[in-house]
């Protein structure tokens, strides 16, 4: 069923239960979201996996290269604002790009510390993800099979690894957005407004929804990072949890879900991709046709569970006698019964199902 077939269903059902009251369908479309969201949250379900490859962005240094000037084969999926790791195999720095020329990349501030020379490495360090991306699962390469490790901050160092400017472990992958809503670098200006707590910017989502509450705010400005509280999406106003306080209108930033990361033991060479597996949001209900992501024998779930939250609601007017207990029954019978034949659930997932971010437009 589509949203305006789940919708007939509902009103269908609320003329049965002898319901006098008048629901408009922004009211209905809104419980059958909540309720979409509910399910597919309730459960680390199949039919909620995606993957994606990514090709690491690797190049080599094409002949001596330091301070702000930085020479290399190649500059295919660089970008202003994204930041590089440079490495001879010892030693490891951070460098975020200011423009890009021919193969010459003009670094920002000081640019390197060190002297680089033809065939060390510069690799792109921060990634995005789709913007369905919840949470990532597993990433490995696709040709071999292998899977870049997780490692700890003292094996990290143990091998050499360096930190960056953010005090974080040098890395090659971390979650992110990759939308054709945002832009692409996921790097944004703050606007009037913004200050130590509270951030303003109007390329930002304008989805109804508190898209980013959960999500972590990057002041590459400032050096510092702090969790997103909330997101009022008529304004584009974020409030975050730690007090930035010199952070202020002009301040550039970039966002993502709660860093998700995997290390490298050592940046790969070029060409390597990485397969990452990971858990979808599922998109809101917005339009007629929209049809949901679940299997569609359960796509009356949804119609079940919005007569539970409307017969609670209007306990006055739905006169079916015990009707909340009646859809509650339906309901509960078939999540069951979908939950055993799509969950890939394990303990840690389902403990941790509860911070899925809402439906996105």
């Amino acid at each position: 069923m589509n949203l305006s077939e789940i919708r007939t269903k509902i009103y269908t059902m609320l003329q049965e239960s002898g319901s006098n009251s008048i629901f408009s369908n922004t009211t209905i479309d809104d419980f059958i979201n909540s309720r979409y969201f509910r399910i597919c949250r309730a459960r680390p379900w199949n039919f909620l996996l995606g993957e994606k490859n990514i090709p690491v962005v690797v190049t080599t240094v094409s002949s001596e290269s330091t301070g702000t000037t930085l020479h290399v084969d190649s500059v295919s999926g660089m970008s202003a604002g994204r930041k590089l790791i440079v490495t001879d195999g010892n030693n490891f720095e951070q460098v975020t790009i200011s423009e890009i020329s021919g193969e010459t990349v003009t670094l920002e501030g000081t640019g390197l510390s060190g002297t680089y020379n033809e065939g060390d490495k510069a690799a792109l360090d921060n990634y995005f993800m789709p913007q369905d991306c919840w949470k990532i699962i597993s990433a490995k390469d696709p040709s071999s099979g292998s899977r870049p490790g997780v490692i700890s901050a003292e094996q990290a160092e143990a091998k050499g690894i360096g930190r960056n400017s953010l005090g974080n472990i040098s890395k090659i992958i971390t979650g992110g957005i990759n939308t054709t809503k945002e832009p692409l670098s996921g790097l944004y200006a703050m606007g009037a407004g913004s200050d130590g707590e509270t951030v303003v910017c109007g390329s930002l989502s304008g989805n109804t929804y508190d898209y980013y509450a959960g999500w972590m705010l990057m002041n590459t400005e400032r050096n510092n990072s702090t969790r997103i509280i909330s997101y009022t999406s008529s304004s584009k106003t974020l409030k975050i949890e730690k007090n930035i306080s010199t952070q202020t209108e002009g301040d550039s930033f970039y966002i993502t879900p709660r860093f998700q990361e995997f290390y490298f033991d050592a940046i790969p060479d070029p060409g390597t991709v990485v397969q990452l597996a990971y858990r979808m949001i599922p998109a809101a209900l917005n339009n007629d046709e929209d049809v949901p992501v679940l299997p569609e024998a359960y796509h009356i779930l949804l119609v079940y569970g919005v007569m539970v939250d409307l017969s609670a609601a209007d306990r006055n007017n739905i006169r079916a006698g015990n009707s909340t207990t009646l859809f509650h029954n339906l309901e509960n019978e078939l999540f069951l019964q979908m939950a055993d034949e799509y969950s890939a659930a394990s303990e840690a997932e389902m403990l941790s199902m509860d911070t899925m971010p809402e439906p996105r437009d």
